[in-house]
């Protein structure tokens, strides 16, 4: 017994104090900012887009008559993605970066750890490194201040070090279209002449503002308004909000199973000391016997609860900072911040408290069913007890098992939508080169085992890129009532390589230009059917005025952001060194990793880098990430709930034999079968059991609407999930009961009668 109540109440409390330490981490701690209630995230809002793109990102050259507008706004700042290679003390390396006018560090409350921050108006030849860059390029050398090395071919001063830990918005945290770094290695000034020169329509800035008090959100909303036109509104997400959006559910519900457990794991302890002290009357009457009182027989009962109560505590807490540890080195990290989820001791005396009363709790239930038998009258109120105890454990335990049947659907729903490319068979590999990626391409297309090899600059997958209006030429719509589609680059061999069904036309030829190839969705949008070869796009290009592009063929449409977002149509002009230093290489057939990473390094030449290499199947597998862990985690909290379901039914029935032998064993001397006493005790489980289920089933449907924002293409209400739930809940609950049950047709009938 003592094993078995000692390890129920390890995982249960194992599992409160990760759930706990996560949501402290990340919903409680406002993200890991400073004055999180106060930091908001700027979106634009086009409601002739609003159908496509509920809200944008914000137009730069608005940015410097906004600040002078927002009388509510403490500070504000801009950010902008920038990749960049620099040539270290010891390495070429590709780096993750920004561009952020110098405020954005004090709207996010952050100093340099080491040297200063950016300031006003300040010279691109400076940066601000990573605290994980400085470590691992520079040896963490205070010395670094002041060092200049090679940036995207210019020299660049170190000025300051990052704090260690610094959580910049990473990934979609800041919505659709900016795709910030995984990993900030890198943070260069954003100089004023580049945003006020940036084209009115260009909507491709993420914008964070600092409100001076965060009641003043609605009168910092109005005043932003004030300075744009043309319909477009601004709207502010609280930061913090934002950006724990898609574990903000999953995580209460996790914390509702965690609670499920614990839950369990006290009415499971009770059980079991129930079922001992039934099976020790023996013990209990020569105690008695010899002078000890039911206050000393109970004491000790709570003194072994509260010692397993405290093991227990203990164990759980370092369960769950194995587990934590375990998932920052695993790809969990890439999605979730764990870095911000820590066990401080607050949790830990918490972990070790909540042990100690469930420990006290289950050993003192008992002592309580005794005093309500001896107040009501009649000694049956334990055989009803036990029995609520099984529906209980058994309600909850099929409440968590429909929960993670309902997450392990929403993964399996995810994972089986079609991307629209071939994943199998092919690799990417990220890679920066100031010569140019001709002959990078041409190499690897030599390399043995590759069929087709392109670049592009970004995959799919990868979230929205850049967003440009379509127009076919002689459309006289305003630019608020076209459609909108992502725009891409892609070399000759991109589409074989990444496996792109080619629809219409053909893919791109080597040195083509004013040419484009456009989804079947773009196609369809722009000129009402995918037969579009031959047809004449417009579009706007940054300072060169309007131009138009020749549609070469159609394409496949592709998920552009992650699996569970909205198709969207594509736009791919041909890849060209004007494109920049950035691409991603994409190689299709039975291609060895080393061999092209080798060609590659060979290729790029001195002052090129190589990023992140993996198999595009990898892509589908993150874009999943989160719903697998949800599904993974909510399994096993609920096979554990089971588990000790079935331990807290073995525990009643054992009672029920302990509190029956008279009645068995008259039955047995009566001529009952031994599987009728089998039968009698199995349904003494199964309908205690069929009951709990229902009233957690109940309880999952009556929550439906809550759960569903957590669930992927599937209702909670699902009805086969509850009936097969149901049945394996009494199956279970019947095979926990079958041993002990079993047990009991071996009682002596005779010495039952000589006793009586």
């Amino acid at each position: 017994m003592t094993l078995a109540a000692t390890l129920a109440l390890t995982t249960a409390n194992g599992a409160l104090v990760l759930v706990a330490a996560l949501m402290q981490g990340l919903l409680w701690s406002g993200g890991g900012y400073q004055d999180g209630d106060r930091l908001f995230n700027v979106r634009t809002v086009v409601p002739a887009w609003a159908s496509q793109y509920p809200d944008l990102l914000v137009n730069a050259a608005h940015f410097a008559r906004m600040r002078n507008a927002c009388a509510s706004c403490e500070a504000m700042g801009l950010i902008g993605l920038k990749a960049q290679t620099m040539v270290g003390m010891r390495q070429v390396e590709r780096l993750e970066g920004v561009e952020i006018s110098p405020d954005l560090m004090r709207v996010l409350g952050v100093r340099s750890a080491l040297g200063r921050s950016l300031r006003d108006n300040e010279s691109r030849t400076v940066a601000l490194i990573s605290d994980e860059l400085w470590r691992r390029n520079f040896g963490g050398d205070a010395g670094v201040l002041g060092q200049r090395v090679m940036r995207n071919d210019a020299m660049t001063e170190i000025v300051g070090v990052l704090p260690a830990g610094f959580a910049f918005p990473r990934g979609n945290e800041l919505g659709v279209l900016f795709r910030g770094p995984k990993r900030l290695d890198i943070i260069t000034p954003l100089c004023e002449e580049t945003y006020r020169g940036t084209e009115i329509g260009a909507l491709d800035w993420a914008m964070l503002v600092k409100l001076r008090s965060s009641e003043l959100a609605p009168r910092a909303t109005s005043e932003l308004n004030a300075v744009l036109s043309g319909g477009m509104k601004l709207k502010l997400q609280n930061l913090p909000s934002l950006i724990t959006e898609s574990v903000r559910y999953p995580l209460w519900i996790l914390l509702g199973s965690a609670v499920g457990l614990l839950v369990i794991a006290l009415v499971n302890l009770g059980s079991l000391v129930l079922a001992k002290a039934a099976g020790d009357k023996r013990e209990q009457w020569i105690r008695s016997a010899v002078g000890a009182t039911s206050w000393d027989l109970a004491r000790q009962t709570m003194v072994e609860g509260v010692a397993i109560g405290l093991i227990g505590g203990a164990f759980g807490v370092l369960l769950a900072w194995m587990s934590l540890q375990w998932a920052r080195g695993s790809w969990i990290n890439e999605i979730v911040r764990l870095e911000l989820a820590k066990l401080n001791w607050e949790l830990i005396a918490v972990g070790l408290g909540i042990g100690v009363f469930v420990g006290f709790a289950g050993s003192a239930l008992p002592s309580l069913l005794k005093l309500a038998a001896f107040r009501i009258g009649g000694r049956r109120i334990e055989i009803f007890a036990g029995k609520g105890i099984v529906s209980i454990e058994a309600g909850l335990s099929a409440a968590m098992a429909v929960m993670a049947s309902l997450m392990a659907l929403s993964y399996l729903n995810a994972s089986g939508t079609q991307p629209g490319f071939d994943t199998s068979r092919a690799w990417s590999l990220e890679m920066a080169t100031p010569q140019g990626h001709d002959k990078v391409l041409a190499r690897v297309r030599q390399l043995g085992g590759a069929e087709h090899a392109g670049l592009t600059c970004r995959l799919p997958l990868q979230e929205e890129f850049e967003v440009r209006t379509l127009r076919r030429v002689g459309d006289k719509r305003g630019i608020y009532e076209l459609p909108l589609a992502n725009w891409s680059a892609a070399s000759p061999g991109y589409f074989e390589a990444i496996g792109v069904q080619l629809l219409d036309g053909r893919g791109f030829i080597p040195g083509e230009q004013g040419t484009a190839v456009i989804s079947a969705l773009a196609a369809r949008a722009t000129f009402g059917t995918t037969l579009a070869t031959g047809q004449v796009l417009q579009y706007r290009e940054n300072g060169r005025g309007r131009r138009t592009l020749k549609i070469v063929g159609v394409v496949e449409d592709v998920k552009s952001g992650g699996m569970e977002e909205v198709t969207r149509g594509m736009v791919y002009l041909p890849h060209r060194k004007g494109h920049g230093e950035e691409a991603v290489l994409v190689v299709r057939g039975e291609v060895d990793e080393e061999a092209l990473l080798s060609v590659v390094r060979e290729e790029i030449g001195w002052g090129g880098s190589i990023g992140k290499v993996e198999m595009l199947a990898t892509l589908a597998d993150r874009a999943v990430a989160v719903r697998l862990a949800m599904a993974a985690v909510s399994t096993s909290f609920a096979l554990a709930g089971v588990l000790m379901a079935c331990l807290g039914m073995v525990a009643m029935v054992r009672q029920a034999v302990a509190k029956r032998r008279h009645e068995i064993g008259l039955k047995l001397a009566l001529g009952a079968g031994r599987l009728e006493i089998v039968k009698m005790l199995m349904q003494d489980v199964a309908w205690p059991t069929a009951l709990g289920t229902l009233g957690g089933l109940s309880t999952v449907m009556m929550w439906g609407q809550c759960i569903e924002t957590a669930l992927y293409r599937v209702g909670a209400r699902e009805g086969q999930v509850a009936i097969w739930i149901c049945v394996g809940m009494i199956v279970l609950a019947c095979i926990a009961a079958l041993f002990p049950a079993r047990g009991a047709t071996q009682i002596d009938a005779v010495r039952v009668l000589r006793r009586s």
